[in-house]
């Protein structure tokens, strides 16, 4: 894939024409940057208040809900303006800079995602803290990733599917589990879930980590975070 993709990995100035160096890249960028804003566009233009909006001839207040202005300076705006950096710049190691840039793009989503929640209160934490401190590690890892990629590295190869495709499946399994099922069922079934990404998972150690793993998470978010997670299935509760 790397030798089809050399507007993306950007490994030499012919890849664009004049100044532009990574039209792809900048691209793909630009479209990362956009899509949830434009999701959060088709969204409301599905729902009443739009609909409404477009009914009653205000269009100051349909612009004022069709677009999120959180979603857009803490996300969408830092993103394209790395998308016009990306288009200038060489990128010598294209697999380690791209996925720092999606590393970075998923940091800035869990920032704007966790906006609207409190943070800490004194020495309490609140339910905001946690996700900003691993957003905040995350983009720090991110921009040090990138870094490296710019000085060197593999270029971009073929990309596998079951990895992170077993990983948004323990994810959405997990949202939608977790008031049912309890937090107990639900971690231990989500970590293992995930495991079925690798093909090279020894089940062994994998059940032993995922047992740790839960009782870890049993422990932090109902008494280090105080998040009011239910431990047992709901059923169990009835």
């Amino acid at each position: 894939m790397s030798e089809g993709v050399g507007g993306v990995s950007g490994g030499s100035a012919a890849s664009g024409t004049g100044p532009v160096r990574n039209p792809k890249g900048a691209l793909s960028v630009a479209l990362i940057a956009l899509v949830p804003q434009l999701a959060y566009l088709l969204y409301v233009l599905m729902s009443l208040v739009s609909f409404g909006a477009i009914a009653n001839g205000t269009v100051g207040g349909f612009i004022k809900f069709a677009f999120e202005p959180n979603l857009l300076s803490i996300y969408t705006v830092p993103l394209l303006v790395v998308a016009a950096i990306t288009a200038f710049i060489p990128v010598k190691g294209a697999q380690d800079y791209y996925g720092g840039v999606v590393l970075f793009a998923f940091s800035l989503f869990a920032f704007w995602s966790s906006s609207d929640l409190p943070g800490m209160r004194g020495f309490q934490f609140g339910p905001g803290t946690a996700p900003r401190l691993f957003a905040g590690l995350m983009l720090a890892l991110s921009i040090g990733i990138a870094a490296v990629g710019l000085a060197e590295g593999p270029g971009l190869q073929r990309y596998h599917w079951r990895g992170p495709g077993f990983v948004t499946i323990s994810i959405l399994f997990f949202a939608l589990a977790i008031r049912p099922l309890g937090l107990v069922i639900t971690a231990f079934a989500t970590f293992m879930i995930a495991a079925l990404g690798s093909p090279e998972q020894r089940w062994v150690q994998t059940l032993i980590i995922g047992i740790i793993i839960t009782a870890f998470c049993c422990f932090l978010f109902p008494y280090v975070l105080g998040l009011p997670f239910q431990m047992k299935p709901r059923f169990m509760l009835q």
